[in-house]
């Protein structure tokens, strides 16, 4: 059966099944194992629950803050970190710069070290002192058998830093092996066993199934350098392109792009829920923050039509690409940028490419070695170009549905170079123009709205957002506008998680989101992912039913592909209660007892 038909034909089987799902597995993993129904709230006309929801995205922070074992590892990571960069990895560059080349060493640091202050969080001495990772989802890159110790962290962060800094672009790559998570609603993390059950981290007499991640790095189309990780499923590892037919480009892939003063590491509990699945997923920051190159005017710029960050698109563009090994063709004149600002354009970019090392070393040429620094995707061999999606959250979300939209009108993308196609796309909080020429979930939370604050749109007031397109308000009329109206006739979803806020979908210690949203959000995004690059009917099924913790305020729907528009939406779940992140006449409809909703029931 065909893709366009599993969602057809789950349509029909939705309203014979009907009810409310637990989070089970989406293709035979137990890494979404299934998750408990949280408690119905007790009053039933929805009057005190609008109150009592309200801080639902204040439990993660609460928990974390009690949780003694988890303040000791952040400390520990935060002084490790420093140290070694302080003491190791910045003196070595300054000795390395000046032993390279003595005569411009000065002025290549001090331009570095402009770019880093002016990252969009500052780096001082190599080290983001604001960074820490949550240690259920590091793998074991300090190689000593144990997961998520401060190690991995330091071996992370170096590697990161060792490769998109002054020193030779990917020459000293870090690995390690990766557990496959199963998140529970709660927020507890256990992983996946070989016997295909989940049990907690170093287990007694257990054996794990895992994959390898390894740091990458990309040099994007203004001479900067992306840190990246590949990350690849146990099926993947070793699998090169000379293994057999079996494996070779065989593998779905999903990029996963950052949201605004992210790191990939926030998002490393999707890479590995994704990687379980058996796609090859490739996370990375754009220029200007993270542990990439570039100051933050290099998130804004060059500008690009219909996307707020055109750095962070450009960007996008420029990860896929590396991701299947297509050129990256410089859009800045390579000689003469800066670091800092490499905005000058270039208008014969082929011209730059024998004197972009010499003229600035602090740029380097995305060619291809050994003609410039870009090395090869070491997985392309084992992945299929027809089935690549992009998952990304806010100024990653806006990102990938201005990909799209620039697929929908031709072959180039924003630089004018051709542009890999899309198979399928997963927008976290995000909503922008854009068109339903590939499958597109979009996810959203009761009180998703507020980056600014980091905290809860109120009254469907959405502070901080300034009409950049995240939040419900915003995500449902494009959603809406794209089933109607198109342009593109694939199948849409909007899924809308209980009580959160926009951080949602961020994994990091202390950080404002609700308990169970990293294990809701998995849940359905492996789904959609699942059946549009796998093809997998039970996935396609899994998609377009109602699970534990979808909000009770909004509805969450789907759209089956095909045409004629306009094209109906059915209800995944009916809002039943109000929420104070609704409109005024939100809040009112619902206590009165007519909750407000147009998809079909």
């Amino acid at each position: 059966m065909r893709r366009g038909s599993w969602i057809s034909a789950v349509i029909s089987t939705f309203a014979i099944v009907g009810g409310v799902v637990p989070l089970a597995s989406t293709s035979g993993s137990a890494a979404a194992a299934a998750v408990p129904t949280l408690p119905v709230p007790a009053d039933v006309n929805g009057i005190v629950y609008p109150l009592t929801s309200f801080l639902d995205w204040a439990e993660n922070p609460l928990e974390n803050i009690t949780d003694p074992a988890l303040g000791e590892y952040a400390v520990t990571q935060l002084i490790d970190q420093a140290a070694s960069a302080v003491g190791q990895q910045f003196p070595g560059e300054i000795a390395a710069a000046f032993s390279a080349n003595p005569g411009t060493a000065a002025v290549n640091l001090s331009e570095q070290m402009a770019a880093e202050l002016v990252h969009l969080r500052p780096v001082v001495a190599n080290d983001d002192v604001t960074d820490v990772a949550n240690p259920n989802y590091l793998p074991d890159f300090d190689h000593n058998g144990v997961f998520g110790d401060p190690g991995d962290f330091v071996a992370m962060e170096q590697g990161a830093q060792g490769a998109a800094g002054l020193g030779s672009p990917g020459a000293h790559p870090v690995s390690g092996a990766f557990l496959y998570p199963c998140i529970a609603d709660s927020g507890a993390v256990t992983y996946e066993t070989s016997a295909g059950t989940c049990a907690a981290g170093g287990a007694a007499r257990t054996t794990y199934k895992t994959g390898l991640a390894e740091q990458e790095t990309i040099i994007d189309s203004r001479g900067l350098a992306l840190a990246a990780t590949l990350w690849l499923p146990g099926g993947a590892v070793g699998a090169g392109a000379g293994a057999g037919a079996a494996a070779a480009h065989n593998f779905p892939a999903v990029v996963i792009s950052d949201g605004l003063a992210s790191d990939q590491s926030d998002y490393f509990w999707l890479a590995m829920t994704l990687a379980a699945q058996g796609d090859i997923v490739l996370t990375y920051d754009p220029a200007g923050q993270g542990a990439s190159e570039g100051s933050v005017a290099n998130l804004f710029s060059p500008s690009t039509p219909d996307c707020t960050f055109g750095g962070a698109c450009r960007d996008l563009e420029d990860a896929v690409r590396w991701l299947l090994d297509d050129p990256i063709t410089p859009i800045v004149d390579l000689a003469h940028s800066t670091p800092l600002f490499p905005l000058t354009s270039d208008p014969t970019p082929s011209s730059q490419a024998a004197t972009a090392v010499a003229g600035n070393p602090n740029l380097h040429n995305p060619d291809a070695v050994p003609a410039g620094a870009n090395l090869p995707d070491p997985a392309y061999g084992l992945i299929d170009p027809s089935k690549v999606a992009v998952a990304g959250h806010s100024m990653g979300a806006l990102s990938l549905l201005d990909y799209v939209w620039f697929q929908s009108k031709g072959p180039n993308g924003a630089d004018g170079q051709p542009l890999p196609p899309l198979a399928a796309a997963v927008s976290l909080s995000g909503a922008a123009p854009t068109a339903a020429i590939v499958p597109i979930q979009f996810q959203t939370s009761d009180f998703d709205g507020s980056p600014t604050l980091v905290g809860p749109a109120v009254g469907g007031i959405e502070f901080g957002a300034s009409g950049n397109g995240i939040g419900y308000g915003q995500i449902k009329p494009v959603y809406d506008q794209l089933r109607t109206s198109g342009p593109g006739t694939s199948a849409l979803s909007l899924v809308v998680l209980e009580g959160g806020v926009h951080t949602d979908f961020i994994d990091t210690p202390f950080i404002t989101r609700t308990p169970w949203s990293l294990a809701v959000s998995a849940h359905y995004a492996t789904a959609w992912l699942g059946c549009f690059l796998q093809d997998d009917g039970p996935d396609c099924l899994t998609a377009s039913l109602p699970a534990a913790d979808l909000s009770s305020s909004f509805a969450s729907e789907i759209t089956p592909p095909g045409g004629p528009l306009p094209r109906a939406s059915h209800c995944i779940t009916v809002p039943t209660t109000a929420s104070l992140g609704g409109s005024p006449d939100q809040i009112g409809a619902a206590l009165s007892g007519h909750p407000q909703f147009n998809c079909t029931p």
